[in-house]
C-alpha cells in the first residue's frame, strides 16, 4: 500500500525538466520493541546518504532527529536464473536510530519517516509491544535463527532468498502455543509461511499469507522436547526488507488499536470505540440513547485499518427489531445513517458477515457521529515532495455529511516562502476531492515543514436554524490505524548534474571486469562527484560489485568498471546503474548532499554475459575433515586464449570452525596445484553450506575470477 500511495504522490507532480533522486524508506528492524526498552533500529533504505533527517508521528518514543549511516550484512543468495534475474531490484543503505520506549507508552503503532535535501519518506511501521523481544541470529548458514520462549516476540527477516528462519521452542507436554506472525500489517512485502515440527522431526501443522493476511498456527505439545517453528516465504523470495515479528503466546493476542472507548461503553455522540471480533459467533454490542427524530451517521473500519473482518453493523430498537443495517463491500467498510423513529435505547451490534471467522486479527473502530450537515476531509499521502522550480498536486478528499451538497472552501496552513497555490482551492458541488497545486519558486528554502488543510462550509439557513452557521473541519491523514492533522511537504533541491551516456552493449565474460565512459552533463555545479552502484537498479545485480571514485571538480568525462562474479548465468543481459554524490551550497550558504542515477538505458552500463576466461575445477566435491588432522585439496585451473598469467588460489571461509587453508600461486606456465588445510584439535562445528574456493588472475590492471564448491563433512 505504501509504495502505491508514493507512486500515485509521484504521479501527481507536475512536470518538470529538473530532476533529484528522493529518499525511499524500505524497512525498520526490528520493527518494534517492548515498552521501556532501548532498541538499536536498523532503518532501511535508499538516497537517504550519510545522514539524514528522522521523526517518530506518535507518543511514548523518543528519538534523534538526525540518523547515520552504519555498517549492515548483506546476503547474495541463491543464483537467480532467467528471466527473474531481469527484475528490478533496490540495494537499500542501513541507517542507526536509537529509540527510547517508554515504559507508559501504549502499545501499538507508531510511525517513523526521514528526509534529506531531496525530498521526505513515506513512513514506516513500528509497533509498541508488552512482551520481551528476542532478535534473529542472522547468517547466511542455514542455522536456527534462535530459541523463543512462552510470552515473547521475536524479530527476524527472511534474507536472503529462499532463506529459512527455524526458531527453537522448548515445550512440556500438553502445553498450547499460539504462534502470530506480523508483516503486512507494517509494510513488509514477505508473504509468509509458517510451518511447525515436532522434537522427532515430523512436520504437524502449516499456515500461510491469505491475501496478505498474516498466517498464525496453535498447537498442544504432544511430548517433551524441543519443536521448530519455521518462517519463509511463499514465493522463495527475500531481501533486508522482508522483517515479520513472530508473537508466542498461550492464547491469542489481541492487536490493540489506538485511542477509543472498548466495546458495550454507552455511545455519546460524537464518539470512537474499538473492538475484536476475537470467537467465531462473537457480536458486539454498543448502547445508544436518543430521542425521536435524532439522525446519526454510523462508519465501520475494517477494511481501513488493514483487519481481516468482513463487518456488518446493525442497529435494534428496545424491542430488538432491526430498524437500520449495513454489510461491507468489495469496495469498502459499511456504513449508514440512522434516524431514530422514537425516542428510546437502541444497540448497535458490529459482526462478520461469515459467524465462523474470528481472531484477534479481526479488529474494528466503530465511529458515530451526528447527521447534520457536516464534512469529513482527508488529505491522501502522509508526506509530499515539491522540487525547486515545480509543482506537485496535494489530493484532498470531501465525505459531505447530513444532505450538504454545497461547496467546500480549503485553507492550506504553514507553507514556507517561496511556495505558494496555483489558486484559492475549492471542492465544488457534489464534486468528491479536488488536487490542489503547490508550486515551489527558485527561492524556496531547502527543508521539509508540516503543512495542514481546513475545510469550511457554510450549510443554508433553514426555519430551524435561521441564522447563518460556518462549521469549518481539520482535514486528516491516516496512516495504518491512526490519523493526523498534518502532512510534511518537503522542498527538494534538484540535482544540478547529469551522468550521461550514448548506447552500448558489449559480450563480457562472466568473472571479469568491465567498464565504460561517461560524460558529466553540469547545470550550474562544477565541484566534485563522487561514483558508486546506484542503490536503485533496473535489473538485479546478482552479485555485481564496484568501488566508489571520485571525479575531480570541473571534470565532465569518467571511465567506471565492475566487477562480474564467475557464477552469472550466462545469456542474460546485464544492466547497470550508477550514482553521482555531490555536496553544493546554496545561495543563503546552506549545503546540500545531491545524488543523480542514471537510470535511462543510454546510461546503463549493459553486458551480455558470456563464458568465463578462467575456470577453476577440484578433484573432490566433499572433503572430510577430522580435529587435529590436515591434508590436501588438488586444484585444476583452465585460462583462456590470452590469459597467460600466474593465478592465485585461496579459500574465502572464516577461519572461526578452527580450520585454516593456506592460499597458493600457480605459474603462468602450470595449470595444477595443492591446497593445504589443517583442522585444530578444538575444532569447531562445520559450516553447514561449501565453502568457496576462488583463483584470481591479474590481466594488466583488471582481475579475472573463477570460483568452486566445496562441501565440508566430518
Amino acid at each position: 500500500m505504501k509504495h502505491a500511495l508514493f507512486a500515485m504522490a509521484l504521479t501527481l507532480a507536475a512536470g518538470s525538466s529538473l530532476r533529484a533522486d528522493p529518499p525511499f524508506a524500505m524497512y525498520l528492524f526490528p520493527a518494534g520493541g517492548q515498552r521501556g526498552t532501548t532498541v538499536d533500529v536498523a532503518v532501511g533504505g535508499t538516497c537517504l546518504n550519510q545522514s539524514c533527517r528522522f521523526e517518530m508521528l506518535g507518543t511514548g518514543i523518543t528519538a534523534p532527529s538526525t540518523i547515520s549511516r552504519t555498517t549492515a550484512p548483506f546476503f547474495e543468495g541463491p543464483l537467480l536464473p532467467l528471466p527473474e534475474s531481469q527484475r528490478a531490484e533496490d540495494y537499500p543503505r542501513a541507517m542507526a536510530a536509537l529509540l527510547k520506549i517508554d515504559p507508559a507508552a501504549k502499545p501499538g503503532p507508531r510511525y517513523a519517516r526521514m528526509w534529506t535535501s531531496q525530498g521526505v519518506t513515506l513512513p514506516l511501521t513500528f509497533v509498541v509491544g508488552d512482551l520481551p523481544e528476542i532478535m534473529e541470529r542472522e547468517a547466511v548458514d542455514d542455522m536456527p535463527a534462535g530459541r523463543i520462549v512462552f510470552s515473547s516476540t521475536a524479530n527476524g527477516r527472511i534474507f536472503p532468498r529462499e532463506n529459512v528462519d527455524r526458531w527453537i521452542v522448548p515445550l512440556k507436554k500438553g502445553q498450547t502455543v499460539h504462534a502470530a506472525l506480523a508483516a503486512s500489517e507494517f509494510g513488509s512485502p514477505l508473504e509468509a509461511r509458517l510451518h511447525v515440527v515436532d522434537p522427532s522431526g515430523r512436520r504437524i501443522l502449516e499456515s500461510r499469507d491469505s491475501v496478505r493476511v498474516d498466517p498464525s498456527v496453535r498447537f498442544t505439545a504432544a511430548a517433551d522436547g524441543d519443536y521448530s517453528i519455521s518462517v519463509s516465504d511463499i514465493r522463495n523470495d527475500g531481501g533486508p526488507s522482508y522483517v515479520y515479528r513472530l508473537t508466542l503466546t498461550p492464547e491469542a493476542v489481541q492487536r490493540p488499536l489506538s485511542a477509543g472507548a472498548a466495546e458495550g461503553t454507552l455511545i455519546a455522540v460524537p464518539f470512537t470505540g474499538n473492538g475484536v471480533i476475537g470467537k467465531p459467533d462473537e457480536v458486539d454490542t454498543w448502547p445508544l440513547t436518543a430521542q425521536a427524530g435524532d439522525a446519526f451517521e454510523i462508519d465501520l473500519d475494517a477494511q481501513r485499518i488493514d483487519s481481516s473482518l468482513i463487518g456488518v453493523i446493525s442497529v435494534f430498537d428496545a424491542a430488538g427489531k432491526v430498524v437500520a443495517q449495513a454489510e461491507s463491500t468489495a469496495t469498502g467498510d459499511p456504513s449508514l445513517r440512522l434516524v431514530a423513529p422514537a425516542a428510546g435505547n437502541y444497540t448497535v451490534r458490529v459482526q462478520d458477515r461469515f459467524p465462523q471467522r474470528a481472531g484477534p486479527e479481526h479488529i474494528y473502530r466503530l465511529r458515530v457521529r451526528s447527521s447534520q450537515p457536516d464534512i469529513e476531509l482527508q488529505i491522501a499521502v502522509p508526506s509530499l515532495t515539491v522540487a525547486r522550480g515545480s509543482q506537485i498536486a496535494l489530493r484532498v478528499t470531501a465525505t459531505r455529511k447530513g444532505g450538504y451538497a454545497g461547496p467546500i472552501f480549503l485553507s492550506v496552513h504553514g507553507l514556507p516562502k517561496g511556495v505558494t497555490l496555483a489558486k484559492d482551492p475549492v471542492i465544488l458541488p457534489n464534486q468528491p476531492q479536488i488536487d490542489i497545486l503547490v508550486k515551489a519558486d527558485d527561492s524556496a528554502r531547502i527543508d521539509s515543514f508540516p503543512v495542514s488543510v481546513t475545510g469550511m462550509i457554510m450549510p443554508p439557513v433553514t426555519v430551524l436554524k435561521p441564522i447563518p452557521q460556518v462549521i469549518t473541519r481539520n482535514a486528516l491523514c491516516r496512516i495504518g490505524q491512526d490519523e493526523f492533522p498534518e502532512v510534511r511537504l518537503a522542498v527538494a533541491i534538484p540535482t544540478p548534474f547529469k551522468i550521461a551516456g550514448d548506447f552500448l552493449m558489449q559480450l563480457v565474460p562472466r568473472g571479469t571486469q568491465h567498464g565504460r565512459t561517461y560524460r558529466i552533463e553540469r547545470t550550474g555545479y562544477d565541484g566534485p562527484i563522487e561514483i558508486e552502484l546506484a542503490e536503485r537498479q533496473a535489473r538485479h545485480l546478482q552479485g555485481v560489485t564496484a568501488g566508489r571514485i571520485a571525479v575531480p571538480a570541473g571534470a565532465t568525462e569518467f571511465s567506471y568498471d565492475v566487477t562480474l562474479p564467475p557464477w552469472m548465468e550466462t545469456g542474460r543481459t546485464c544492466r547497470i546503474c550508477v550514482m553521482g554524490t555531490a555536496t553544493i551550497k546554496d545561495a543563503d550558504g546552506s549545503e546540500h548532499v545531491v545524488t543523480y542515477s542514471s537510470k535511462d538505458q543510454n546510461d546503463q552500463i549493459i553486458a551480455v554475459i558470456e563464458p568465463e576466461r578462467l575456470s577453476l575445477s577440484l578433484e573432490q566435491q566433499t572433503l572430510r575433515v577430522l580435529a587435529g588432522k590436515s591434508g590436501t585439496i588438488e586444484v585444476t585451473v583452465s585460462r583462456g586464449e590470452g590469459l597467460k598469467v600466474p593465478v592465485r588460489v585461496e579459500v574465502l571461509f572464516a577461519e572461526k570452525a578452527g580450520i585454516t587453508i593456506s592460499p597458493i600461486d600457480i605459474p603462468a606456465d602450470a595449470s595444477a596445484g595443492v591446497l593445504k588445510w589443517n583442522a585444530s584439535d578444538k575444532m569447531n562445528v562445520l559450516p553447514r553450506r561449501p565453502i568457496t574456493i576462488r583463483a584470481t588472475a591479474i590481466d594488466g590492471k583488471r582481475t579475472v575470477t573463477a570460483e568452486a564448491k566445496l562441501e565440508l563433512v566430518k
